[in-house]
Formats: C-alpha cells, sequence, structure tokens
C-alpha cells in the first residue's frame, strides 16, 4: 500500500524491476479492518487516535 521510489506501489515497483509476481500476504487495510475498535486478548490495538494517525500516513505515503 506504501509508495516505492516513485507514485506506484512499492510491489508494483518490485514486480516490474525484477520482473516477477508479488503479492502481499496481508496488507495494512486488512489489519486496521481486523482490529479498529475491536478487542483483542482484552485490548484494543487500533483505536480512534492510532486509526487517525495510520490514515494520515497513507496520506502522505499510500500507492495512488
Amino acid at each position: 500500500m506504501e509508495r516505492g521510489q516513485g507514485t506506484k506501489a512499492a510491489l508494483d515497483e518490485i514486480s516490474e524491476t525484477y520482473n516477477m509476481k508479488t503479492a502481499a500476504i496481508v496488507t495494512m487495510e486488512e489489519v486496521v479492518e481486523c482490529l479498529y475498535n475491536k478487542p483483542y486478548n482484552g485490548k484494543v490495538y487500533i483505536d480512534d487516535e492510532l486509526k487517525a494517525a495510520i490514515d494520515h500516513y497513507y496520506e502522505l505515503y499510500g500507492a495512488q
């Protein structure tokens, strides 16, 4: 989900540069969806504050 050195996703850049398939095992979007405001072992790991920080990070560094 992050940009590589240009505007493309880092995985896409690797795939094109080395002529090989790439794939994420799990995406951050899936992690956030799974953990956002949901307790895991009695603790909420991604609350509203952390979710806002993650969203801001991807606004700055996310692939287009």
